[in-house]
């Protein structure tokens, strides 16, 4: 929400909760894990993150960009519609989380298109990496769309906000690829332990994902209702 005189670390602080909620993306990180145990799976899931990149790149040109030339550096009744919308959107995933939960002492599965990422050529996976960023991913896309209302809005230099946007963009595949890192770095040893978090987040993405969303759901309606 547009502040007179704001500060840069002002504005900091209210998109580090939107950065985390965007980094955190366990289905992502699942998709990274499978990829990097597989066979050759390294080189694919490095293809497969460059693709999750230019996504997140796009998403974000489109949401920064777009939000910039909508605002003026003051607030925007629609825009504050379109948060509190953002923000019941949010609540919806939260429960579409808990009803579509693992049932107890039943074994969670990868989703399909996730399992097919083993047996895709590279440039597949780059071309799934862009969609799992853009059109399959609604909460990175709600996210980023409340992160530019933050920037657009703020009271920061031009100069600042380009600044701000950019590394917003940069880190927010980070944590994605620390599977992948991980295991460039470990080499071999490092399958038995990726194995074992691929398994545990099949089973607990789904509460990792309901507090985000319920979070999400919280800070977007009570950002959207301030701005009235």
């Amino acid at each position: 929400m547009f502040v007179a005189g704001e500060s840069l670390g002002q504005l900091i602080g209210a998109l580090l909760p939107l950065l985390v909620g965007v980094m955190i993306n366990p289905p992502f990180q699942l998709a990274c894990v499978v990829l990097v145990i597989g066979v050759g799976g390294r080189r694919k899931a490095g293809v497969y993150l460059s693709g999750y990149a230019c996504g997140q790149i796009l998403l974000s040109a489109l949401a920064f960009g777009g939000l910039v030339q909508l605002t003026s550096g003051e607030p925007n009744t629609a825009v504050a519609v379109i948060k509190i919308a953002l923000g019941v959107w949010f609540l919806y995933l939260a429960v579409g989380q808990v009803r579509g939960r693992p049932r107890r002492g039943v074994k969670a599965e990868e989703p399909g298109w996730m399992h097919k990422l083993t047996t895709m050529k590279p440039s597949a996976a780059f071309g799934t990496g862009v969609l799992t960023a853009t059109a399959l991913n609604v909460k990175n896309m709600s996210l980023m769309l409340a992160a530019a209302d933050e920037v657009a809005t703020s009271g920061v230099s031009s100069t600042s906000k380009v600044i701000v946007a950019v590394v917003f963009t940069i880190l927010s595949p980070a944590l994605g690829a620390a599977p992948w890192l991980y295991a460039m770095v470990r080499g071999a040893p490092a399958d038995a332990q990726l194995a074992t978090l691929g398994d545990w987040l099949k089973q607990t993405s789904w509460i990792i994902l309901t507090f985000l969303f319920v979070y999400m759901a919280a800070s977007l309606v009570g950002g959207g209702l301030e701005s009235f």
